[in-house]
């Protein structure tokens, strides 16, 4: 998996790095829970239900895309799915770096 890097002016948690990063390295594609979390953590979840420490981090992820990109891009939670960076409703985020 390629490592998007993260522009220093969105001033992003190590955290937030490390989801938004993960989404972007392959936006438009699904992440579930149980993926992002072992990327956050570096180990794997107990069940595959987002763990609420999880959903904290997708909520200030979300915050922090409104704020950078003016409300165009958003993480989109698709349920049974889970999660991806959209942009006006399509999956990619690439035309607005």
């Amino acid at each position: 998996m390629k490592q998007f890097d993260i522009p220093k002016e969105w001033l992003l948690t190590p955290t937030q790095e490390v989801i938004i990063g993960s989404l972007l390295d392959d936006a438009g594609n699904y992440f579930s829970a149980r993926e992002l979390h072992e990327a956050v953590y570096d180990e794997e979840p107990e069940n595959d239900n987002t763990p609420p420490k999880l959903r904290v981090h997708l909520q200030k992820c979300r915050d922090a895309l409104d704020e950078i990109s003016e409300g165009l891009v958003t993480i989109e939670t698709k349920r049974g799915l889970g999660y991806r960076i959209t942009k006006n409703g399509r999956s990619s985020l690439q035309k607005l770096l």
